[in-house]
């Protein structure tokens, strides 16, 4: 039996960023390990299409895009099998609406990381406010990709997330690109 996971999560070539760049690296890779990839990600317009083996649904969303589409995958979960998500919204979202394991890629700090953009201030409610939604989301996860070894810390002994559900998937090159 073929695994079938859904991604959810920015894509190349709509945003060139980092966690674009980490879906797609990670889809095709698992692609090439066998898996059937389906990705919903968000674009400039709506179209369905196939690359490097994935499915590929790009919706179009510039308002509300995590809750389109968590209900994009609603409307494909006949079409896999683990939801695997990169944003903690995603996961309170999707847990609330889809009945499938989900896998959530943590990569970064959510509440430090609005303090260090001066979005909020570190002792104000809404830092508790997003700190709270950060370790709802890593309890709800049916398990965690920490992409270093300070953020699987973080998840464990911050968090108090079971070591068991997290695992450390390093963040890697492809050297082929530099060659």
């Amino acid at each position: 039996m073929v695994l079938k996971v859904c991604i959810i999560g920015s894509m190349v070539p709509y945003q060139n960023a980092g966690p674009a760049v980490y879906v797609d690296n990670l889809s095709k890779e698992l692609v090439r390990q066998g898996v059937s990839v389906c990705i919903v990600t968000w674009g400039p317009e709506k179209k369905e299409y196939l690359d490097a083996g994935r499915k590929i649904y790009v919706i179009k969303a510039k308002r509300f895009r995590t809750i389109r589409a968590v209900i994009k995958a609603r409307k494909l979960r006949k079409e896999y099998d683990i939801l695997h998500v990169n944003h903690i919204r995603t996961v309170n979202t999707a847990k609330h609406f889809l009945k499938k394991p989900i896998v959530l890629t943590v990569h970064g700090y959510y509440a430090f990381e609005s303090v260090s953009t001066n979005s909020i201030k570190k002792n104000s409610v809404y830092f508790d406010l997003r700190l709270r939604a950060e370790e709802k989301a890593a309890r709800r996860a049916n398990a965690l990709i920490a992409v270093d070894r300070r953020i699987t810390d973080f998840l464990v002994n911050d968090l108090k997330i079971e070591p068991k559900k997290v695992f450390h998937i390093g963040n890697a090159v492809d050297a082929s690109e530099y060659s």
